[in-house]
């Protein structure tokens, strides 16, 4: 792919579509829709931003486009209002991704070690030279680890278990998991077994320093946590309580699930939610929004990168390593999982930090109330505890 110059107004140029995309409505009925009369303004503003036609946004954005096998044109199918302002929120995000992603990569390798020349020699008159793909021979590379010297700090939220818990929850925690993993790995590698049983006693280094299992129960395919959810995302009649049921069907002997019923201390049914035994203790999820959390709704570019008279916009919409996530389709629908797009950016982190050297600040909250000059001590003792903090000082 050839060079794009890119400057600053093409940024806030970008930038205001995405607005002016955000401020469009529809009217119309169960069967179609168009762009509400009062809001053809902010249309024509996001269409001259992209440099196409008025009537072809608002075509694309009214209308699902469907590939027919065998057929050189698409079939095309009107949407109502809510179709049509999902297709705007995901258009919208789609070029709000791309550019963040450029500007991600373009800073990175402007303070990358022999970046900083090169991108003062290609800053030109506000304007810096961005390329797709990567070149070999490009100063921007790095041929090896020992070039490459940074300090990264990592600060990241802490274990959540709310009144009500859903996929936000679990992601977080799901992270906090892998995080307390590599901390387990990093504290306790090489201490011999016998001197963790002296300490803990028989059995508990493998019970308190190990929750690869539940790190598992979250993630590994075909049947994590995060899979059976991706499962009934893309099923035609995939439900939350059919998530719910999925789970505890699967994971009812696993030491760190349990199903509701069989807690005592809790009042939800089996097909209402289900509990994940996390090293900071028991949380419960609640079946109500993990379908629609986790379906990120994905708005193909390359029509834009064939239709735009921008080159910007052709490069941005185009270039394959600026999309945000990846995406299967069924039934002529895209369909993105915000929980394995998160899953890969976790694992990514986890390399960048193991192949570093790592130091870890334990931050407590004092109480469950978050009010200031009030201090639990067998609430703080408790989570000390349960994250390996107790036995790493022993």
């Amino acid at each position: 792919m050839q060079a794009v110059d890119v400057g600053e107004n093409d940024v806030w140029s970008l930038l205001a579509a995405a607005l002016h995309l955000g401020d469009m409505q529809f009217d119309g009925d169960d069967g179609s829709s168009s762009v509400a009369d009062g809001t053809r303004s902010s249309l024509a503003a996001a269409s001259a931003q992209l440099g196409i036609k008025p009537d072809e946004l608002e075509s694309r954005i009214t209308t699902r486009f469907i590939s027919v096998g065998g057929k050189a044109e698409d079939l095309e199918i009107p949407v109502p209002p809510e179709g049509a302002g999902q297709a705007r929120d995901a258009l919208a995000k789609a070029i709000y991704s791309r550019l963040l992603l450029w500007l991600v990569r373009t800073l990175n390798e402007a303070m990358s070690s022999g970046g900083r020349q090169a991108a003062a020699a290609e800053h030109k008159g506000g304007r810096l030279r961005s390329f797709f793909t990567r070149q070999p021979s490009s100063s921007h590379s790095i041929t090896s680890t020992s070039e490459r010297r940074s300090v990264g700090l990592l600060d990241v939220f802490g274990f959540e278990s709310l009144q009500t818990n859903s996929l936000e929850q679990l992601l977080i925690n799901y992270a906090n998991e892998k995080l307390h993993s590599l901390f387990l790995t990093h504290v306790f590698h090489g201490v011999p077994q016998a001197t963790l049983e002296q300490v803990l006693g028989e059995g508990g280094a493998t019970s308190r320093l190990d929750n690869t299992e539940c790190v598992a129960l979250i993630e590994s395919p075909p049947h994590g946590i995060l899979h059976l959810l991706d499962h009934q995302c893309r099923a035609p009649q995939g439900s939350d309580l059919g998530f719910c049921v999925a789970a505890n069907k699967c994971h009812a002997d696993h030491r760190f699930f349990l199903s509701p019923k069989l807690s005592r201390s809790c009042d939800v049914e089996s097909k209402s939610g289900f509990i994940v035994r996390h090293f900071a203790g028991d949380v419960l999820y609640r079946a109500g929004a993990f379908l629609e959390s986790n379906s990120d709704s994905l708005q193909s570019t390359h029509w834009l990168a064939d239709a735009s008279t921008v080159a910007v916009v052709r490069h941005l919409c185009s270039a394959p390593e600026l999309s945000s996530s990846s995406s299967t389709k069924r039934n002529g629908a895209s369909f993105g999982s915000v929980g394995q797009r998160f899953s890969a950016d976790l694992a990514e982190l986890i390399q960048t930090l193991s192949a570093g050297e790592t130091h870890f600040i334990r931050c407590m909250k004092p109480n469950l109330q978050q009010a200031p000059a009030l201090f639990h001590a067998d609430y703080v003792r408790s989570r000390l505890r349960a994250a390996g903090s107790l036995t790493a000082l022993r």
